[in-house]
């Protein structure tokens, strides 16, 4: 992931038809244009293209008969490095009920030599913000951007509804400790970096042995560990082999 993310998720907003909600995220892209370039606001116009000491800035609203599309494209110079590009764009577009949100990070080269390999393409501050500001979810599971505690009280829906359930479609990382309080800023710290990548939770050592009891040995996770479980995991999976492996 050194030059490259991408997150893509489900914006709803309740009570809010499709349509009035591309509006809504509109409106919103908008006003952040203008905080973070100073660009003029003209709600009249469709597109524009803006220039600066923060990069270029390309915005589009259009509105294709009962469907719509909206988004921006912003380049700017790594801080470290005048030769590397940074490529933030998001994309928002509605054919259904809700509006589908693409965010993609990505380095470019600017010149003969690409984008240096320790440069680490991360989660735009503007995903926090519009995660924060709007209901967003993948696979009908809230985007969060801290980490979900697991209590003791809730071991076993645990293993049903998150770790083994059968339609999960993002990864899920479980960060254990010996108290409730032991890694949980890690595992804040870990959530932001995989919105919209992964789900990241984390329990204590009595929530730990309490999942433990229900699960295969393999598939344990207990204190002081951190451990990834794919989507479509299972009592039978074999815990050093990925699913996906040939």
């Amino acid at each position: 992931m050194a030059e490259y993310y991408r997150a893509i998720f489900t914006i709803n907003r309740e009570g809010r038809r499709r349509l009035q909600l591309l509006d809504d995220l509109g409106i919103f892209i908008r006003q952040w244009a203008v905080e973070k370039f100073g660009v003029p606001y003209q709600m009249d116009k469709e597109w524009g293209e803006w220039s600066g000491k923060k990069g270029n800035l390309r915005l589009y609203i259009r509105k294709l008969n009962d469907t719509g599309l909206s988004g921006f494209i912003w380049e700017r110079q790594d801080a470290g490095d005048i030769d590397s590009i940074w490529r933030l764009s998001l994309r928002l577009a509605t054919d259904g009920d809700d509006v589908e949100a693409d965010i993609e990070v990505q380095g470019v080269e600017s010149g003969e030599e690409p984008v240096r390999s320790e440069h680490q393409a991360r989660p735009p501050s503007f995903l926090k913000t519009v995660v924060e500001r709007f209901e967003c979810s993948v696979g009908g599971r809230q985007l969060k951007m801290a980490a979900t505690r697991v209590p003791v009280s809730e071991a076993d829906a645990f293993i049903e509804n998150e770790l083994l359930r059968a339609d999960r479609r993002m990864p899920l990382v479980v960060v254990s400790g010996r108290d409730a309080n032991t890694y949980f800023k890690e595992a804040n710290k870990l959530q932001e970096q995989l919105i919209g990548l992964a789900r990241v939770f984390n329990y204590d050592h009595d929530t730990a042995w309490s999942i433990a009891k229900n699960l295969p040995r393999s598939l344990r996770c207990y204190d002081g560990a951190v451990r990834l479980y794919s989507p479509s995991c299972s009592k039978d999976d074999i815990s050093q082999q990925h699913p996906f492996a040939a």
